[in-house]
């Protein structure tokens, strides 16, 4: 027994030793912050003429890669680039800008190399012809992808003459923005190099006398050298935007696996963010925000950094941004044989604990990352929308809770059932007309149809042409003016007043009371307000309209006066919001394609399908809410009752399935019906006079076309919401600009 009891005490203490040492072991082990590792693409670069030659003769994987790239830049009509290995060290090899697209493949080639090590970047920067690399590192590009980019760069120096000078500008940057607007002769900022150090160009020729104007300044300018230059990064370039467009039209754009930091824009795009094909064309005339970019990345807690191919990050411009310490390694070292300064890489980033990347995801871990991540109320375009499709009809978003559908014919299918696919989701907005269920929903539409006849929309359609060209009229004497703000927004207000029948003192009461910022809560706020007030009192110019029918149903019992007010209020926003988005939408494609244009004015019968496919690729609404009633099956998905739907109008308009070439512009497509104005029994009681409207305004414009065509415009401005409405057009006369 005294044998047996020791034995129990000795294994009681033995535990309670071993527990407490495990405890304190765990207790005190400090957590770690893991580091961050960015991968880094520099762009164009001629410093060291046999960069890869070494890893291109020992290392297969290297060999392999850029044999592939040579392969594909030749078939895309490109340089071949095997001389620049195989032959003897040419210093003169990048003389031919057509060249540099061997910088490419070289830093292709060596992010292989640490792929196939099981390292990826938690991050990339790419700089000026460096970004597409890495995008590709991102997982965003293809590797053909990639090379037809910088492939299009490449071709600019065709089209171009390099009679550019580079000069330093000391100050910052939208100090040296400023500089170039006013400066006498051309000149724009194209490269950020840090907060006080501004590299711009300028014709060779004006070199003297933009140096003058900076001394009268008294602003530190400074020419690089001797050499001339291609204009890259500045507007120049717009001028071949056509011809860049051809080299990305088969671009299929992927979600990014990793964080991007982009010097084009001078910030971070975060991680499942898809960029647009026409990113590229952009990167190539826009200024790179450098410092900016790098700066980001240093504040974010990146803090190792990994330079694919020749150096572009070094400890001097690091020390600008931060005092704190951030490892820089070298791919490549001068004197140093390239696979030992890999393998020397390899062993110092094993020591290294890193944040998990997701860059090594197969394509259906992306899809469920991207999926995860998505909020579509905030997405700014249709890419993210028509990448899901390509990969399924129906996906549940878990951020949103909703199923989100995308195809054409399963959002037709749900829009023509309501029954099954209720819109009572959205009554707490509008229960009167949107929100109704079938049946009150009929006696609704049978109360209001009568004030949307043709004969009411032939009356809208006149009044708004009169009132379109007396304002056009107005705005083209001015030196500049907004198309949203000064045309298509006040012109919708008009014309809405005039369906109301408000006289103009109560319309200019009204307006004062609101405003006339649409794009503002509180606007909405207030005219809710100001009809609630004014419903009984307000004085028509005629009863027989939509605010006198329900003011007599109202006295008579017959329509509660909130639902009147709710009514008033969906009608003008339907009117007010969707109808101006219209107008401005088919001014900028009537701006931006001139050869339908011509054709409009050449045969009037154009208009009405030119109206057509602006609502299909630019419909005010795009998407819609429905909630399921009973259980059942759409796109392939079985839904329970009670789950929530969000059909993607602008994605049904753009499916391949149902539409040639659905995301180009064309009015000779063949008539077909679309989904803009909705489809069954809620399909917009006023689409006729939306389109009445917006073609009377369009037609005003072409009258005055050669006036309107004596201004430049500006990219349009968009507000981003349920709805994608155009917020500002900005036009200035040409002679007032530089």
């Amino acid at each position: 027994m005294i044998k047996n009891t020791l034995i129990n005490f000795s294994k009681r203490v033995y535990f309670a030793l071993w527990w407490r040492s495990h405890k304190v072991k765990g207790f005190f082990k400090i957590k770690r912050k893991k580091n961050q590792l960015v991968f880094a693409f520099v762009g164009r670069n001629d410093s060291w003429p046999a960069l890869g030659r070494d890893l291109y003769k020992n290392d297969a994987v290297f060999r392999e890669i850029i044999l592939e790239c040579n392969s594909i830049l030749t078939e895309s009509g490109g340089s071949e680039i095997l001389s620049y290995f195989d032959g003897p060290v040419n210093s003169l090899f990048y003389e031919d800008e057509s060249k540099f697209t061997c910088i490419t493949a070289i830093q292709i080639a060596t992010l292989k190399i640490y792929n196939d090590q099981g390292i990826y970047p938690n991050a990339v920067i790419g700089v000026s012809q460096g970004e597409p690399a890495a995008a590709y590192a991102a997982g965003a590009l293809t590797l053909k992808e990639t090379l037809k980019i910088v492939l299009s760069y490449a071709e600019l120096c065709k089209l171009e003459r390099m009679e550019y000078a580079f000069l330093l500008l000391n100050t910052d940057f939208e100090k040296a923005l400023e500089f170039c607007r006013t400066s006498p002769v051309f000149a724009e900022v194209i490269y950020e190099n840090s907060p006080q150090a501004v590299l711009i160009t300028c014709h060779k020729k004006d070199v003297e006398e933009l140096k003058v104007f900076s001394r009268s300044i008294k602003q530190t300018l400074r020419l690089i050298d001797d050499k001339t230059y291609f204009p890259y990064h500045t507007s120049v370039m717009k001028n071949h935007d056509k011809m860049l467009k051809q080299f990305i039209e088969d671009l299929d754009p992927k979600p990014l696996r990793c964080d991007y930091y982009s010097p084009t824009l001078g910030k971070k795009i975060p991680r499942n963010t898809i960029l647009e094909a026409d990113y590229w064309t952009k990167l190539i005339y826009t200024p790179v925000r450098f410092h900016k970019a790098v700066e980001t990345i240093i504040k974010d807690g990146h803090d190792i950094f990994l330079q694919v191919g020749p150096p572009v990050i070094s400890e001097k411009l690091v020390k600008t941004i931060t005092p704190a310490s951030v490892k820089i390694l070298n791919s490549f070292e001068t004197a140093v044989y390239e696979p030992e300064q890999c393998a020397v890489i390899y062993k110092q980033l094993a020591k290294i604990n890193f944040e998990r990347s997701y860059v090594s995801s197969d394509k259906q871990d992306t899809i469920k990352h991207f999926r995860d991540d998505f909020n579509p109320y905030t997405a700014t375009s249709d890419i993210p929308f028509e990448y899901l499709r390509k990969n399924g009809p129906i996906h549940f978003l878990p951020k949103s809770n909703v199923w989100l559908v995308l195809n054409y014919d399963d959002i037709e299918q749900a829009l023509r059932a309501p029954d099954i696919y209720s819109s009572s989701i959205i009554k707490e907005y509008d229960p009167i007309l949107l929100g109704a269920d079938p049946e009150e929903h009929k006696v609704m539409r049978d109360l209001l149809q009568p004030l949307f006849s043709p004969a009411v929309i032939n009356e809208l359609a006149e009044f708004t042409a009169i009132t379109a060209t007396s304002l056009l009229g107005t705005l083209c004497k001015k030196d500049s003016f907004d198309f949203v703000k000064d045309y298509s927004d006040p012109l919708s207000l008009f014309v809405l007043c005039h369906f109301f029948r408000l006289s103009t003192a109560d319309a200019d009461r009204m307006i004062a009371y609101t405003g006339k910022d649409y794009n503002d809560t509180i606007y909405w706020q207030r005219l809710e307000e100001f009809f609630k007030a004014e419903f009984e009192i307000c004085v028509l110019t005629d009863e027989e309209c939509l605010w006198g029918k329900l003011r007599d149903l109202t006295a008579r019992g017959e329509f509660a006066l909130a639902d009147a007010v709710s009514l008033l209020k969906i009608v003008w926003t339907a009117g007010m919001a969707t109808t101006s988005a219209l107008m401005s939408s088919s001014i900028n494609y009537a701006l931006n394609e001139p050869e339908i244009t011509t054709q409009l004015l050449q045969d009037e019968k154009f208009v009405s399908k030119f109206i057509e496919e602006c609502l299909r690729l630019q419909p005010p609404l795009g998407a819609v809410y429905r909630i399921t009633t009973q259980p059942g099956i759409l796109a392939g998905q079985q839904l329970n009752t009670n789950t929530t739907v969000l059909l993607h109008l602008r994605s049904g308009m753009l499916d391949p399935a149902q539409y040639v070439q659905p995301d180009k512009f064309s009015i000779s497509r063949p008539a077909k019906r679309h989904l803009a104005f909705g489809a069954g029994i809620h399909q917009c009681i006023g689409m006729g006079i939306a389109r009445a409207e917006a073609r009377s305004a369009l037609q005003a414009v072409l009258q005055r076309l050669p006036d309107v065509l004596n201004y430049s415009y500006s990219e349009p401005e968009y507000v981003i919401s349920d709805l994608k409405v155009m917020s500002s057009l900005k036009m200035t006369k040409k002679n007032n600009i530089k």
